[in-house]
């Protein structure tokens, strides 16, 4: 399995689907279907990019979408990698990072487009659920508030 690194050359641990100890297989096609619904029902106004999956969480799709993988903590990425900036200065790119009730970052999302100096589409991966364009709060509750605008330095940045 390739190694996920930062910048700095920390490794990330990370699992792949199927074989591995996050999720010992993949979704089945029932599940992706009732995933499906559950997101129309509860989120109407999201849009699905991408159907569930257990090969890519969230922060695996904000931080390294080209490698995948799933990761619990984008702490080496945000340390090594990127720069809170001003929630009143996003650009598409930038990565908010949610917080939930016991101060953790939950959940992370991309900003896929920006108006008037406001966040209006965010993609994201929810867990094992779709990846989805969303609106800045219009996320699960257990995710937290959007808190926290990254941007990737520039050193870092892909030519």
């Amino acid at each position: 399995m390739p190694i996920l690194r930062t910048s700095q050359g920390r490794s990330v641990q990370h699992c792949h689907v199927p074989n591995s100890p996050c999720q010992p297989q993949e979704v089945t096609a029932a599940q992706i279907a009732a995933a499906s619904v559950w997101l129309t029902k509860n989120f109407p106004n999201t849009k699905e990019i991408s159907p569930a999956s257990y090969r890519i969480n969230c922060h695996g799709y904000a931080y390294a979408e080209i490698h995948g993988g799933w990761f619990n903590y984008a702490k080496f990425f945000n340390d090594d990698d990127y720069s809170v900036v001003p929630f009143n200065s996003p650009q598409p790119g930038d990565i908010v990072s949610y917080i939930n009730h016991r101060g953790r970052i939950a959940h992370s999302a991309v900003v896929d487009r920006v108006s008037n100096g406001q966040i209006t589409r965010l993609r994201s991966k929810w867990g094992g659920m779709p990846a989805v364009f969303h609106e800045l709060t219009d996320v699960p509750a257990s995710y937290g508030n959007p808190e926290i605008l990254r941007r990737q330095n520039p050193v870092n940045q892909p030519a």
